[in-house]
């Protein structure tokens, strides 16, 4: 799918930046929001040294708020004319603010993928594909971080249910979720006062190790180049990289 025209939200730092150069690698166009204005100008002004002024575009967006979210993807298309790849990426994790990390890490994901739903299936060259960015955590139970675990394992129903949907198939969008274990961000740094538990976080964490964004990068390239990715998690761990298997209930 290279030549095409990208969006990655949260992608001012960590691994929506290490998405967002994966993809212009690739001969993508890309245009990256974030609510840090100050850091999301750095990395565009950085990108463009390396890729090219018309190749990437930072927009300010809080991907909260319903409006600025729409207006945000209204000027990509207007810049760009098309979207054929949507990563949302915006996440944090936060139990002291759970209504904020619904927001962001599920709600903000429902809104960007029903986004791109609309215009992929009405733009004249067709499909598309939307990657959800959920976690390990979406897949298993976490007993330090219960509202980012049921986020994550909200984004991966939703991606899910939708996937199965004929309308998607008819216009050829898919739509896949990426789901990475503990990574060298900033989201997982200074986690020991946003937890339930910070001790028992740590030792979780050193269980587990912690994965250079290179890892998640390679696994989320991987997912984009399968033909067969619809309706799928992508789980990478430092140990694991494979689609995750589901025991849905045959009724």
């Amino acid at each position: 799918m290279s030549g095409k025209v990208a969006v990655v939200t949260g992608a001012a730092r960590g691994l929506g930046r290490a998405f967002t150069e994966a993809l212009l690698k690739r001969g993508d166009k890309v245009c990256f929001c974030d609510v840090d204005v100050q850091q999301g100008k750095q990395t565009e002004n950085e990108l463009k040294k390396n890729f090219g002024d018309d190749n990437v575009q930072f927009l300010p967006c809080d991907v909260r708020k319903d409006e600025e979210f729409k207006d945000f993807f209204n000027r990509v298309i207007q810049k760009y004319n098309t979207v054929d790849i949507m990563v949302n990426n915006a996440g944090i994790m936060n139990e002291n603010q759970w209504r904020t990390t619904i927001d962001i890490n599920l709600t903000a994901v429902i809104h960007g993928s029903l986004l791109a739903m609309n215009h992929m299936k009405n733009k004249s060259t067709g499909g598309g594909l939307i990657v959800n960015v959920s976690s390990l955590a979406g897949v298993m139970p976490v007993s330090f971080c219960p509202a980012y675990t049921a986020s994550k394992h909200g984004v991966i129903a939703f991606s899910r249910s939708w996937a199965l949907h004929p309308e998607l198939k008819k216009n050829r969008i898919k739509i896949t979720c990426l789901c990475p274990s503990f990574a060298d961000t900033d989201i997982i740094k200074g986690t020991d006062d946003k937890v339930h538990g910070p001790k028992l976080a740590r030792m979780v964490m050193k269980q587990y190790g912690l994965m250079v964004t290179d890892r998640v990068t390679e696994a989320f390239l991987r997912v984009l180049d399968d033909a067969d990715n619809n309706g799928k998690a992508m789980m990478v761990t430092p140990k694991i990289m494979d689609y995750h298997t589901f025991h849905d209930p045959k009724l």
